[in-house]
């Protein structure tokens, strides 16, 4: 299976068309702004007109429990990782076998042209054209495997796996925000994987540490 974040072999230094990705890179950035104030108008709308739910009440946080919590998100995570990478390999190592001979025999024939004629500059458009799908085609199979991770995260958080949930001592009932952004939160902490939810686990560690030495310091 290749990744994305893996190497091409042989690299090229300029893009077919610095001017475009500049523009395209703009045109995301500013979606992205636009997505942000939507979301931040929307939750006013909804706080203003609205009757929005009671505060919840958390557990009382313990080394015990929030490491429970978060030893089985990251057990969660790696099935579904490897589900994942399942899913992935089935519908994508076919395409990676083609791209992969494609530039392997292009550099073929540039390593067979310079032992025929030293000191000759080889033809490179066609490995570089190569090379230019199989980039295209990797970050195409990341971002496949992202929605993948997603949705599969998402289900899992339909069915039953909640992060707030397990802290939380209590919350309104029918308070279908709370449900939702349990669901929400808990499929995306899923989809970041076992590395995030380990960093969180160091993250909270620390933290729970340094309260215990404050503690005993006073």
């Amino acid at each position: 299976m290749i990744h994305g974040d893996q190497e091409c072999g042989v690299s090229f230094s300029k893009g077919p068309d610095v001017s475009t990705q500049i523009e395209d890179i703009g045109m995301k950035t500013t979606a992205g702004i636009v997505i942000v104030i939507l979301t931040i108008v929307g939750s006013l709308l909804i706080a203003i007109f609205w009757k929005t739910p009671d505060p919840v009440v958390f557990k009382p946080m313990g080394r015990d429990s929030v490491l429970g919590t978060l030893t089985w998100l990251f057990v969660v995570a790696l099935f579904i990782e490897r589900a994942v990478e399942v899913i992935v390999s089935t519908c994508r190592d076919a395409d990676a076998d083609v791209l992969e001979h494609n530039v392997t025999t292009a550099q073929a024939k540039i390593d067979a042209q310079t032992k025929v004629t030293p000191g000759s500059v080889p033809y490179l458009d066609p490995l570089h054209g190569a090379q230019k799908e199989m980039l295209k085609y990797r970050s195409e199979t990341k971002q496949f495997a992202m929605c993948v991770s997603f949705i599969l995260s998402i289900f899992v958080a339909l069915a039953g796996v909640r992060t707030f949930g397990s802290i939380v001592e209590t919350y309104p009932a029918g308070n279908w925000l709370f449900s939702a952004a349990d669901i929400i939160v808990t499929g995306a902490v899923l989809a970041g994987g076992t590395d995030a939810i380990h960093q969180m686990m160091n993250v909270v560690m620390n933290f729970l540490n340094q309260a215990a030495d404050k503690a005993k310091g006073s």
